[in-house]
């Protein structure tokens, strides 16, 4: 549920393969290959180029105290990653950041097959529910887990609904993560604190889930996504406010343009409820009013 510990994860596994070479620990070394070379692919599926040159990542779920993400987004350009590429890049000492700064000196390590790539990147992942819409410049990146939200440990936040928007490689629409897992980092992981919603001042799944039946929280989530001449969209369903009588499902539809964002939200059901709609923004943009509008 967490896009820096996607980053945070690899980085661990890199330094694993690193130091079985090291010490000559051959079968925990081949062993790591396909895993390092697979992980490193899906880190990319999180990278967004600014025209700068550097690199950022959407802070979907927790963000580790270990290391801060701007530490670890130049992992797959190191020289530990080069090792996994299928194409061989001229080597980048002196440009290096972060933590790949820390090994711009490996040579002479030789990978099983030289080709590790195992497949073609992809910018949806339903099983694991991470979707990614490209269009010209801009990028949004979504997720939604097949039934409400995980009940056991992990890293995840209340963002069924929620998305992340870069327009250049600049955050516009964000989510902050959550930086501290003390009580003071809590609000971090509630639907407010996501470009998401609230219904009658509810979240889209309870918050409490350890002490509620599973059939009254494990609603079921469908995404849909396709792509057009003119835009990129996804559509998210969920019957998580279903537990509001007689709401019975609500939908959100991005529609991802060159130069615009659209966004559709359908509620399903009966009588009158308050709604209220989450949009955060990147704290650099300045919002403006004209008329009745923003």
């Amino acid at each position: 549920g967490s896009s820096h510990y996607q980053f945070l994860y690899t980085r661990w596994l890199l330094e694993l393969y690193y130091f079985a070479h090291i010490f000559q620990d051959w079968d925990t070394k081949y062993f790591l290959e396909t895993i390092c070379a697979k992980m490193l692919q899906q880190c990319n599926f999180f990278l967004v180029n600014e025209e700068q040159g550097n690199k950022n990542i959407p802070l979907f779920g927790d963000i580790s105290p270990d290391f801060s993400p701007n530490w670890l987004t130049n992992l797959t350009s190191s020289e530990l990653a080069r090792l996994f590429s299928s194409k061989k890049q001229q080597k980048t000492v002196g440009s290096l950041k972060g933590w790949s700064k820390l090994w711009e000196n490996v040579d002479n390590i030789q990978t099983a097959t030289g080709k590790n790539i195992l497949s073609e990147k992809r910018n949806n992942y339903p099983k694991s529910g991470w979707y990614r819409l490209d269009i010209d410049q801009q990028t949004l990146f979504s997720r939604a887990d097949k039934f409400g939200i995980p009940d056991y440990v992990g890293h995840h936040h209340q963002d069924i609904f929620h998305f992340f928007l870069f327009y250049c490689g600049e955050s516009i629409l964000v989510d902050s993560g959550r930086e501290t897992y003390e009580p003071k980092g809590n609000f971090s992981i509630t639907a407010a604190a996501h470009n998401s919603m609230l219904i009658d001042n509810l979240p889209p799944f309870p918050e409490k889930r350890r002490f509620l039946a599973g059939s009254y929280y494990k609603k079921e989530n469908r995404v849909t996504w396709c792509d057009d001449e003119y835009s990129s969209h996804i559509k998210i369903e969920s019957d998580g406010f279903s537990r509001i009588t007689p709401i019975t499902c609500v939908e959100r539809k991005l529609r991802l343009f060159s130069n615009k964002l659209k966004i559709i939200d359908t509620f399903s059901g009966k009588k009158k409820h308050e709604v209220k709609t989450y949009f955060h923004w990147n704290s650099k943009i300045k919002i403006q009013h004209i008329r009745n509008n923003l």
